[in-house]
């Protein structure tokens, strides 16, 4: 058995319809007081205020890295589209070039089927139903191509591909170069 020298308190319980006391004898309090809610909100709020307006900096990055991915695309199609109609001529039998010489003030390029159409004003591509940019139909975008071919000499093109779009009220464009050459028929 113990012995201690000092007795040790022991908890008053409380009786029913009275307030709880602490061992000093004064009520426990229950709740916060109003300058701790307001202490409490503040510390709150200067922890939220940066992490809301990281998110919103988020956002605005990941919209950006979007588009100017969307338009890396679509400017390298803009590319791949004179290859093809390079290709379609040497299967053809006629020379590499054929077609290609009214792109040298910028012209478009229609999509699946390939042909040329005038630079117009620089139109908007259009996002047909399964997801192809095109001129004919569809949903306007937020992009225009323009593809310039320049003939540097008899079997050497420049070709110069430039997607612009408007990112709330700055005109942004992405712009690949290629060159192609006749090595078919040197």
């Amino acid at each position: 058995m113990t012995h201690f020298l000092f007795p040790i308190p022991q908890a008053r319980k409380p009786v029913s319809g009275t307030r709880p006391t602490y061992l000093s004898g004064r009520p426990a309090v229950h709740g916060f007081t109003l300058i701790e809610a307001l202490v409490s909100l503040a510390v709150l709020s200067v922890g939220l205020i940066p992490a809301f307006a990281q998110v919103t900096i988020s956002f605005q990055v990941a919209r950006s890295i979007r588009h100017n991915l969307s338009a890396s695309m679509l400017a390298q199609e803009g590319i791949e589209l004179v290859r093809g109609i390079r290709d379609d001529n040497w299967f053809a039998g006629v020379s590499f070039d054929g077609g290609l010489d009214t792109c040298t003030a910028g012209c478009r390029i229609h999509y699946p089927e390939a042909f040329i159409l005038p630079l117009a004003d620089n139109a908007p591509l259009l996002i047909d139903t399964q997801g192809r940019y095109q001129y004919m139909s569809g949903t306007e975008t937020a992009y225009a191509r323009r593809i310039t071919i320049i003939q540097m000499d008899a079997t050497h093109l420049k070709i110069e591909s430039e997607v612009t779009w408007n990112d709330r009220g700055e005109l942004r464009a992405v712009l690949v170069e290629d060159h192609l050459f006749d090595w078919l028929n040197p």
